[in-house]
């Protein structure tokens, strides 16, 4: 809402307008911070919340928003397999192959919540290469897509954080 409302203010001619818009604006962000101020309440009040929380934002990318939807939206995350989390997470390359026809692999089903989040997390790491910069730069290089480089990416943060549950140890940067 609070994304359409600043479309909207682009857009608006009348100075009334913006105005009016620029105060619905305000109180979004108003109620934005005190849901946000609630979740961080919420997962500080629970010490095994607040602990994996605190596991989960020692991996790059992974800002409070993520955090909070993995906590909400995956409780299976160091419980599983990392084949069985990725697909559950809707993260893992689905075949659409019939006879000798072989279709293009896609992500697709699972948890949408947990794929978004995971997804912009992602979207942090590729654009900013601070993390698996000589896998992606590879990855570039054989001609892979963007988008699918950071789809992998978000698929291999996921199993790196799923390891970081299940053994209890913060995120340690790949050799």
């Amino acid at each position: 809402m609070e994304t359409q409302e600043k479309l909207h203010l682009a857009a608006a001619r009348l100075p009334a307008v913006k105005a009016d818009i620029r105060a619905h604006l305000t109180r979004l962000a108003r109620q934005i911070a005190a849901v946000e101020a609630l979740i961080g309440a919420e997962i500080e009040s629970d010490p095994e919340l607040c602990a994996a929380h605190h596991l989960l934002r020692s991996a790059p990318g992974m800002g409070p928003v993520t955090t909070a939807v993995l906590l909400a939206h995956l409780a299976e995350l160091g419980q599983l397999t990392r084949r069985e989390i990725a697909r559950l997470a809707g993260l893992a390359p689905e075949a659409r192959d019939s006879g000798r026809w072989s279709g293009q692999r896609r992500i697709g089903g699972g948890r949408r919540q947990v794929r978004r989040a995971l997804y912009q997390a992602a979207l942090v790491i590729y654009s900013h290469k601070r993390v698996d910069r000589p896998w992606i730069e590879a990855q570039l290089a054989r001609g892979k897509a963007p988008k699918a480089i950071i789809c992998a990416v978000a698929r291999r943060l996921l199993c790196r954080l799923n390891a970081m549950m299940k053994t209890n140890t913060p995120y340690v940067a790949p050799a």
